[in-house]
């Protein structure tokens, strides 16, 4: 309730305190992982130590920085052969080809694809718009020569998959920590070492703020949604297992082959 005690603007000091506990599930989520066996890990974060976790830039969202992570690290298990449960398949040696390079279009497997892009500036990685990623370039891009030469549909198809996994597997295993939060921040607030000293009035409209905040029922509500995408993502994982057995065996009688090659211009603009 003291802003000026550690230098924040005093109307920016709820906003900030608040985006730091809504974003905190993310950093209790990986503090706790990495204390744990990689064998006891969640699968998306079962490789935890292999990837560097940064907050810079574009990617300064701990949520989306989070995610990024997760992807990762994802990433980093396909091209180390080391998958865990419910990781989703990929072929690395399927073929694309690029439909930017000034030099001509040019074959690139999906493992090479992967490993430009975890090679990429951080910026790009994380912002999630850049052409590596999406196929349309922008000035902000830190290396939209590597887009050109290994940025490829079929690459980033696989990409949208496995950031899409992330996103449905990362709400269930944050959630757990909001009413963690919750009673803590409450704990503070009613504890009388952090009273308000007597006629403190912008300390106090502060508190109740905060206070009002754990009640909100808007808030809560956003909180129930995003347990309620974890379970049923869940659900279907539980449903989806005979059905993943039959679509296996769909996929065998496909006859193999050589992929026809796409007519040029036909990429992304």
């Amino acid at each position: 309730y003291h802003p000026a005690r550690i230098c924040v603007k005093a109307r920016d000091c709820y906003a900030n305190t608040t985006n730091a506990l809504n974003r905190a599930p993310c950093s209790l989520l990986l503090h706790d992982v990495n204390a744990m066996q990689r064998d006891d890990r969640p699968a998306i974060l079962r490789n935890l130590e292999e990837r560097h976790f940064i907050c810079s830039g574009s990617g300064s969202h701990l949520y989306l920085v989070t995610q990024n992570l997760c992807a990762e690290l994802l990433i980093e298990r396909h091209l180390k052969g080391q998958l865990a449960p419910g990781d989703p398949p990929a072929d690395l040696d399927e073929v694309g080809w690029t439909d930017r390079d000034p030099s001509g279009t040019r074959e690139v497997t999906l493992r090479e694809f992967l490993e430009a892009f975890q090679a990429l500036p951080l910026h790009d990685r994380g912002s999630q718009k850049s052409a590596f990623e999406t196929g349309t370039y922008r000035a902000a891009d830190a290396r939209p020569d590597k887009a050109r030469q290994f940025s490829t549909k079929e690459g980033r198809d696989v990409l949208a998959s496995f950031r899409s996994h992330v996103a449905d597997a990362l709400p269930g295993l944050l959630s757990p920590y909001d009413d963690v939060l919750d009673a803590a921040v409450a704990g503070l607030l009613n504890h009388e070492r952090f009273a308000p000293d007597d006629g403190d009035e912008e300390a106090e409209r502060l508190r109740q703020l905060h206070l009002r905040r754990l009640t909100d029922p808007t808030r809560h509500a956003a909180v129930q949604r995003r347990r309620d995408a974890a379970d049923a993502v869940e659900a279907g994982r539980a449903l989806g297992g005979v059905e993943d057995e039959s679509s296996e065996e769909e996929e065998e009688e496909e006859p193999s082959g050589p992929r026809a090659r796409p007519r040029r211009g036909g990429g992304a603009t």
